[in-house]
């Protein structure tokens, strides 16, 4: 997944994070991911939830919350 998502092919990256979501639900560096990638791809509605949950796990994740806040600024909220 990290590959892919340096590689720009943030479709394919989210597919991967998915796929280690569905291994491991509560794994922050996949959440955390796909909502990078999701926001890459400008799906903002689907990068803040992943983001959520991300911090509905862990609420101290730094990351997750700075990727939040920019997916917050691209949808002018």
């Amino acid at each position: 997944a990290n590959e892919a998502f340096a590689a720009q092919k943030f479709s394919q990256a989210a597919q991967f994070y998915e796929d280690a979501l569905r291994a491991d639900p509560k794994n922050t560096s996949a959440l955390v991911g796909l909502g990078y990638s999701r926001q890459r791809e400008n799906k903002l509605d689907e990068a803040e939830a992943a983001l959520k949950k991300c911090l509905g796990i862990a609420p101290d994740n730094e990351v997750a919350a700075f990727h939040l806040g920019v997916t917050h600024f691209k949808q002018q909220r």
